[in-house]
């Protein structure tokens, strides 16, 4: 806490992400107000964030399905947090994927998408043509590819 309240403070840094328990985020909010920029990091969590207030959020694994990412944001907006829940938990699911899969899951994902590109960072490969199938098959995949189309 101390450390960002230094920040905050300083004249040439004007916000910090953070990746860390909300909690922690809304205390450090709660003390520092508008003076100093608070991005969220919390990809598992930003219905709660929403809730708290926090309307910030930075994360990568949004661009795999942004209309989920909408839709919840949209939900909060006008109160319905059993929606934004829902779509959170979908979210949360894909997000899971990329830890159980690793970072070469975004690719596959990405391309599945329609979105073409090679997503796997160095010294990282692809996966394999059955990881990438057995990917493909999981159920919030085949949702996903149903119902958040890309709109390239």
């Amino acid at each position: 806490m101390q450390t960002f309240l230094q920040l905050s403070e300083h004249p040439n840094i004007h916000g910090a992400k953070l990746s860390c328990d909300v909690d922690f985020i809304r205390q450090l909010y709660d003390r520092i107000g508008d003076k100093f920029r608070i991005i969220t990091a919390s990809p598992n969590l930003v219905d709660v964030c929403l809730k708290y207030g926090l309307t910030e959020h930075l994360d990568g694994v949004w661009a795999i399905m942004p209309g989920w990412t909408v839709a919840l944001g949209e939900c909060a907006a006008r109160g319905d947090w059993e929606g934004a829940a829902k779509y959170q938990r979908q979210i949360t699911e894909v997000r899971n994927l990329l830890l159980k899969y690793g970072f070469a899951a975004f690719a596959e994902m990405m391309n599945a998408r329609g979105i073409p590109g090679d997503f796997v960072p160095r010294p990282s490969s692809r996966l394999s043509e059955s990881q990438k199938e057995t990917l493909l098959n999981e159920p919030i995949m085949k949702k996903l590819i149903e119902e958040d189309p890309a709109q390239v």
